[in-house]
């Protein structure tokens, strides 16, 4: 409520954190929104000054004009600066999505769902852009065209600096813990999604 004394600002969101993991599938789920989902939304704001609002968090009124809209929290992000001319805040603490026993199969079908949104989001370039976001298998098909030595170790240290990044961030935006399982996990969670399905946006 304090970022609302503002009166330049019409939004106010928070970076999500995932907790409370008791099976892989939710530690994979728990992973990617801290170290993925919550990581971008901060980076954005401060690195590209770009605003991505998710709906788990979302201060504001007028939801009725985005009813019929596929995403609408990401798309209400994008009108209070287009439309009214306010600002989105990123708050500073985050807020918590709870995943206790998602199975692995159901963390991918929710990550391709979200591929299929950032797929009809973006432009093309931006879309495959985000292959670089998690650079392990591009270090890895490396390594397998031209074998070598140096490839190999390039890769491992590529593997190696991702699970590195994706823990310290886990860790950062969450009370609890960090186990050893999210080590390997990060490998895993890094890119689920294949970008599939045909669902589209109306124009806004």
């Amino acid at each position: 409520m304090a970022a609302f004394e503002d009166p330049s600002v019409g939004c106010v969101t928070h970076p999500v954190a995932g907790l409370g993991e008791k099976t892989f599938g939710s530690l994979l789920d728990n992973l990617h929104l801290s170290s993925s989902a919550a990581a971008g939304m901060i980076a954005a704001k401060h690195v590209a000054d770009r605003d991505i609002v998710v709906g788990k968090s979302m201060a504001l009124g007028g939801f009725f004009s985005v009813k019929d809209v596929l995403a609408e929290d990401y798309v209400i992000g994008q009108w209070v600066t287009r439309k009214l001319g306010k600002r989105v805040v990123l708050a500073h603490t985050p807020v918590f999505n709870v995943s206790l026993r998602k199975s692995v199969d159901a963390f991918f079908q929710r990550y391709l769902r979200w591929s299929v949104i950032h797929r009809t989001a973006v432009s093309p370039s931006t879309y495959v852009a985000q292959a670089l976001l998690n650079p392990v298998p591009l270090a890895a098909l490396g390594a397998l065209i031209h074998p070598s030595a140096l490839t190999g170790l390039a890769a491992l240290a590529v593997a190696l600096g991702k699970v590195w990044v994706d823990v310290a961030v886990f860790r950062a935006l969450r009370p609890r813990p960090v186990t050893w399982r999210a080590a390997p996990a990060v490998l895993v969670s890094g890119s689920p999604a294949t970008g599939w399905g045909e669902r589209r946006w109306p124009n806004f």
